[in-house]
């Protein structure tokens, strides 16, 4: 009786408000089902975060057992055994495998000594860096970049050849996660890749592979004339940060001839790491060049001047004291204040009164 009520109403209404109510009622079921359906997503959402939860802390207590017992002779081999067939059970469901790996992951970044190479080998032996080569082949560039990342976080050198194909990939992504490995991996030994490097390398990623390279503080820094005199711009820029790190004194006549590259970036990096190295040999060409630098060059170059300044340096600054930029004006007074007081202190301490160690500096 109602339904029948309910469609004579309808059907006396205009085609337009028929239509109108029609749109509303499709549309009311579709939210109907939209919000069921979201409550049952965020209850397998919940359902998985727990099931992560449980795994991961079973995970965790097996694979520490399974270590600890290498290290313990009184533990049986039957028991270790057992731990490891129940593991690499556990690969062959990729729920319960990528929580596993996770959870070797973890403990990788958290332990250290002899137990590093242990939960490597244990990685190895229950095949997970199969599964991550098979992210290699996989079409989706994003599941390479995991695969890359998982075999660099467990330190796997074998798969050295496989990584290497990715080095010039399309996509800047992949690439960045390849040299990564091969700095993480391999330390100043994996940096090879800079010789030949087409690409740039953003600032962001050289600070990455600073920070992978910091942990081979065993190795010898390789000669790096060559990146820093080669024609990818953010290669000399990171061979300029190697530079200034590491205090390579060995590569300053490189330095030097970077003054005359054709990027101001660079040029103001090589006089700020010729500063910090100390290398007085530059401050009369960069003198000399001050002229027909850009302002920002000319500021790098006048705080240089000042950090080995003398007494020649006075024509020089008392020239830029009528600078139009008042920066420069404000360091070449403060410069000319320091060589006041040099004068001044040359001129009150008598050579016959002067302790040996004044007269040299005087001198």
């Amino acid at each position: 009786m109602i339904v029948k009520s309910l469609y004579e109403l309808f059907a006396q209404l205009s085609p337009l408000l028929r239509l109108m109510v029609i749109i509303t009622i499709i549309l009311a079921i579709v939210v109907a089902f939209l919000n069921i359906y979201l409550r049952i997503l965020r209850g397998q959402l919940r359902q998985n975060e727990q099931n992560q939860l449980k795994f991961k802390s079973v995970y965790d207590e097996l694979i520490i057992q399974y270590l600890l017992g290498e290290s313990d002779p009184d533990t049986s081999n039957e028991e270790q055994k057992i731990i490891f067939n129940r593991l690499n059970g556990e690969t062959t469901v990729k729920f319960k495998r990528v929580i596993l790996v996770s959870t070797l992951i973890d403990l990788h970044r958290n332990i250290t000594g002899d137990l590093l190479d242990k939960v490597r080998k244990l990685y190895d032996d229950l095949g997970l860096s199969h599964y991550a080569l098979k992210k290699l082949k996989n079409w989706h560039w994003t599941t390479i970049i995991h695969g890359i990342n998982e075999l660099t976080e467990m330190q796997n050198r074998e798969v050295s050849g496989e990584i290497d194909d990715f080095i010039s990939h399309k996509r800047i992504e992949i690439q960045a996660a390849v040299q990564l490995y091969k700095a993480n991996v391999f330390g100043f030994a994996g940096l090879t890749f800079l010789n030949d490097l087409k690409g740039k390398i953003s600032e962001w990623q050289q600070i990455q592979l600073l920070e992978s390279i910091r942990h081979s503080e065993g190795q010898m820094v390789p000669d790096i004339t060559e990146w820093l005199h080669s024609n990818n711009s953010s290669v000399v820029s990171f061979a300029l940060k190697l530079t200034e790190i590491y205090n390579l004194l060995d590569v300053k006549d490189s330095l030097i001839l970077l003054l005359k590259h054709r990027e101001i970036g660079i040029r103001i990096k090589a006089t700020s790491v010729l500063a910090h190295l100390g290398i007085y040999e530059c401050k009369d060409i960069l003198k000399m060049c001050f002229d027909r630098r850009e302002v920002i060059e000319q500021v790098a170059i006048v705080r240089t001047v000042t950090q080995f300044l003398d007494l020649d340096d006075l024509t020089f600054f008392k020239r830029l004291t009528t600078h139009g930029e008042f920066i420069i004006r404000k360091e070449s007074i403060q410069a000319l204040e320091k060589l006041e007081r040099m004068v001044v202190a040359r001129n009150r301490i008598p050579k016959k009164q002067a302790k040996p160690d004044q007269i040299l500096q005087l001198e």
